[in-house]
């Protein structure tokens, strides 16, 4: 249980001796730690807490150490939190974290404390942006350079001309000093560990703030490009399962501030960066044996870039023979193949929770498979190859290759279910009777429905001179299949075999009674196809008899309708 501040706290926080308030805010702590909701601690305490502790903060490196830490722990809780923090407090923080105004003399644990205190507040404080935004956002990308262009020693002591210049590359404004970073007295882990540190603070900051993400968009994408890049020359620890894990989550938390970057804002001054960053995200998915946090966060950036997907299919003029899997077209296929290996591999973890991250593979397979025709066809052959009878001998959505997978996706309770569909349908060629044939009418119509084209269902076929879609004994078996299923039904017993035919009538004249019945009281509203491909209510059970059905063409169909 968390434990209470009283009044009689408060009045023994402000009159105690410097190292008696140290343990007393250690014991609070403490008991602090684990937990994250502090609701007990009164908006009349939080203000007479940020009065001492403003007082206080100046007296020793120790003080300060213990209300960082407080300030961290009561920062997860975002309800009256900015009654405990002020400018000055917040000034104060960034100080110790050497992004302030005035900054206080180095000190390690005090320093780290420092910068797990800003990702909090920065995280549930608007006070805390803005003054972060204002102050601080060119002091952090200037030391996120630093330490990436600073080389790592095998000494503790680093060699003062290892150390670049800070200061060249951002502009800062013309009142401000450029605090020293003491990387010289810090060995390779405490480095690493201020770059994971800052790389986190960099992702909070511009993960809610828009003028933020155009402002590193114009002068700071290339520090992140930077750090981005060198992590290339280590690819053995981007592994998955790498016991270099803190490098992984570097790279990652880059990755993530590159989404916001450029997931928000755009300037057309910026597009070589764009494309230099697509271009290494796209190296990161193609890499074997990835980390797939990595993959993700990589898939994400190349979801949100604007920029034509033709650069990741490049035209190849030498095809060496160990490579020609990998080439379709003239084109280098090798991303398009990682991007649908990485879909592949999470799919068959049947992982319903997580399908919802799967929305920006597909994103990119559809915007790929969209731009770039060879990609399409390329693709069209992996996921929905030619059909034979044996696939039609069960549903869709029964089956372990991707094409049941993925319609099981189409399927499922998720953001994603549209996007799975939208991809086979542009593999389809957005031909409905050919999107129809792989997945059957029941698993289609929803598609079909949001975009009006039901009505192409009885649209003539077309015969495709350049993709198949049929083999000779799906062809033999084709006749059989149910277009409502998508699969060959079992053999069942016509149930009006034994009937006369005043039978039949009398089942036909009670099913329209039930059917209208179920209209008028509301509990059902049948539709049907209107002349616009919407589907629109029907007012009368009548209305549903049909005139009679359009013939089908039997021919091999590539091209359909446009929408």
């Amino acid at each position: 249980m968390t434990e209470d501040i009283s009044e009689n706290d408060l009045v023994q926080w402000q009159n105690s001796p410097a190292d008696d308030f140290v343990k007393i805010l250690k014991r609070i702590n403490d008991n602090f730690e684990e937990y994250h909701v502090f609701d007990h601690v009164d908006v009349n305490s939080r203000r007479r807490i940020q009065i001492i502790f403003r007082e206080r903060f100046q007296e020793s490196s120790a003080i300060r150490q213990e209300v960082l830490r407080f300030l961290r722990i009561l920062a997860r809780d975002r309800q009256n939190l900015d009654q405990l923090l002020s400018s000055s407090m917040i000034q104060d923080v960034l100080g110790v974290g050497l992004l302030g105004e005035q900054s206080f003399e180095f000190d390690w644990e005090s320093f780290i404390q420092a910068e797990m205190c800003l990702i909090n507040i920065l995280f549930n404080s608007n006070l805390a942006r803005n003054e972060f935004n204002e102050t601080a956002s060119d002091l952090l990308l200037n030391r996120i350079r630093l330490l990436c262009d600073t080389p790592r020693s095998s000494s503790k002591q680093r060699d003062i001309d290892d150390i670049p210049v800070i200061g060249q590359e951002i502009a800062f404004p013309e009142k401000s000093e450029v605090p020293k970073f003491p990387v010289e007295i810090l060995n390779n882990e405490q480095m690493d560990l201020v770059a994971f540190y800052d790389l986190r603070i960099a992702f909070v900051a511009s993960a809610q703030s828009k003028d933020l993400q155009l402002q590193w968009l114009k002068n700071g994408c290339g520090v992140f490009l930077k750090v981005l890049e060198q992590s290339f020359h280590f690819p053995e620890k981007l592994k998955q399962n790498s016991q270099w894990r803190s490098f992984t989550e570097c790279t990652n938390w880059t990755l993530r501030i590159l989404f916001n970057i450029f997931c928000y804002s755009w300037d057309d001054s910026v597009e070589s960066n764009a494309k230099q960053c697509m271009l290494l995200c796209s190296k990161i998915v193609t890499l074997e044996n990835i980390d797939p946090s990595l993959e993700q966060s990589a898939i994400d950036v190349i979801a949100v870039l604007p920029l034509s997907f033709e650069w990741l299919t490049p035209k190849v003029q030498y095809v060496e023979k160990k490579d020609t899997d990998l080439i379709h077209s003239g084109r280098d296929m090798t991303f398009a193949n990682a991007v649908l290996r990485a879909l592949k591999r999470r799919l068959e973890a049947e992982n319903n929770e997580r399908n919802e991250l799967l929305g920006t593979f597909l994103t990119v397979l559809i915007r790929l498979s969209s731009q770039v025709k060879e990609a399409r066809r390329y693709l069209r052959l992996l996921v929905i190859p030619p059909l034979h009878a044996a696939d039609v001998e069960r549903r869709p959505d029964d089956g372990a290759e991707l094409r049941n997978r993925m319609i099981r996706l189409m399927m499922s309770i998720s953001n994603t279910q549209d996007l799975a569909a939208e991809f086979i349908f542009i593999l389809c060629k957005k031909s409905v009777n050919r999107f129809v044939k792989y997945c059957g009418f029941g698993h289609a119509a929803g598609l079909l429905a949001n975009r009006g084209i039901l009505n192409a269902l009885n649209t003539p076929k077309h015969l495709s001179d350049s993709e198949a879609s049929e083999t000779e004994d799906y062809k033999a078996v084709e006749t059989q299949v149910n277009p409502v299923t998508g699969c060959i039904e079992p053999t069942k017993e016509n149930p009006f075999t034994e009937m006369t035919e005043e039978q039949k009538e009398y089942e036909v004249h009670r099913l329209m009674n039930d059917l209208s019945k179920l209209m008028n009281q509301g509990l059902i509203t049948p539709g049907q196809i209107g002349k616009d491909g919407q589907l629109e209510p029907v007012k009368h059970v009548l209305e549903l008899i049909k005139d009679g059905d359009a013939e089908p063409d039997k021919s091999d169909s590539e091209d359909g309708v446009e929408s």
